[in-house]
C-alpha cells in the first residue's frame, strides 16, 4: 500500500516564519510543499491551482485572517487544516474541544511530525468528508467567539484579560485560573507558571503571556520575572539598589534595579 503523500500549502505572512515551516517539512518523507502563501487571495489561488490536502494556516494575517481565510473553502475537496498561532485562547480551546489540531508559534520538530501524522491518521481512517463538516463548525464557532470577544473588549476594557490559560503537555491540559498564578520566570521561549504549588511549563514568548495578564495583577520585577502583586507579602531593600519580594507563600524573588520604580506598587 502506498504511503499517504502530503501536499501542503503554507500561508503565513510573515516570510520568516514560512520558511521556516518549509525547511522541515521538506526535510520529512511523504510530504510535499505544493505552494507557499503570504496572503488569503495568494491562498485561495493555490488551493485552486494545486488541490492540496492539507494547510497550514496563520491564524493572525493583515485584512483576511486564517479562520476568514478557511470559512471561505466550501465542498468536498476542502483540505484538512492545521492552524498555527502564537495563542489564541479561544481558539485553542476550540481547538481541543473539536480535535482540530494547531500548532503554537514558535513551531517545534517534534509538534509538527505529531501534528501531520494525525492528519494522516484522520484522512486515512476516518475520511476528507468528516473532517470537512468538523472544521467547518469549528471555524463558525471561533468566528462566533471572536465576535462576541471583540464585543466584550469594546464594553470594558480589562475584560480583554484572560482569566485561563491552557496549558499542554503531551496529551494532558491544564486549565489553569490566572488568579491562582504566583510568579512567571521565563526559559527562553518557554514560561514556567507557579501556581498553587504547581509548575506547568508552556510555550510562549514572556511578552506574549504578559499581553494575556491585567497589568493591575501582574507586573514585570526582572527581565526573566513576572509577579501577582497581590501575593506579595513583604518587600525587603537588597544590594545595588535591588529588591528581593517574598510572596505569602515564602518564594523570595528579585526585583531588577531597571525595574525599582515598580516599588511603589507594594507600598
Amino acid at each position: 500500500m502506498n504511503p499517504l503523500i502530503l501536499r501542503v500549502v503554507v500561508i503565513d505572512d510573515e516570510a520568516i516564519a514560512r520558511q521556516g515551516l518549509i525547511t522541515r517539512l521538506k526535510g520529512l518523507d511523504n510530504v510535499e510543499v505544493v505552494a507557499e502563501c503570504g496572503n488569503a487571495e495568494q491562498a485561495l489561488n493555490a488551493i485552486s491551482l494545486h488541490k492540496p490536502n492539507l494547510l497550514l494556516v496563520d491564524i493572525n494575517m493583515p485584512k483576511v485572517s486564517g479562520i476568514e481565510l478557511v470559512s471561505r473553502l466550501q465542498g468536498k475537496d476542502q483540505p484538512m487544516v492545521i492552524f498555527i498561532t502564537a495563542f489564541d485562547r479561544f481558539a485553542v480551546e476550540a481547538f481541543e474541544l473539536h480535535a482540530v489540531d494547531y500548532l503554537l508559534k514558535p513551531v517545534s520538530s517534534e509538534r509538527l511530525i505529531q501534528a501531520l501524522d494525525l492528519v494522516r491518521e484522520r484522512l486515512l481512517l476516518k475520511g476528507a468528508e468528516i473532517e470537512t463538516a468538523r472544521l467547518q463548525r469549528v471555524v463558525h464557532e471561533l468566528t462566533e467567539s471572536a465576535l462576541a470577544n471583540n464585543m466584550a473588549r469594546q464594553n470594558a476594557g480589562h475584560d480583554r484579560y484572560t482569566e485561563i490559560l491552557s496549558i499542554k503537555d503531551r496529551a494532558v491540559i491544564s486549565r489553569v485560573p490566572v488568579k491562582t498564578i504566583e510568579w512567571v520566570d521565563a526559559a527562553g521561549d518557554y514560561m514556567c507558571i507557579h501556581a498553587s504549588g504547581v509548575t506547568h511549563v508552556l510555550r510562549m514568548t514572556m511578552k506574549n503571556l504578559e499581553a494575556l495578564l491585567d497589568p493591575r495583577i501582574f507586573q514585570r520585577i526582572h527581565r526573566s520575572t513576572l509577579v501577582n502583586i497581590s501575593l506579595v507579602h513583604k518587600v525587603r531593600s537588597h544590594i545595588n539598589g535591588e529588591y528581593q519580594l517574598e510572596l505569602f507563600s515564602g518564594t523570595v524573588l528579585k526585583m531588577s534595579r531597571s525595574y525599582r520604580r515598580k516599588i511603589q506598587l507594594f507600598v
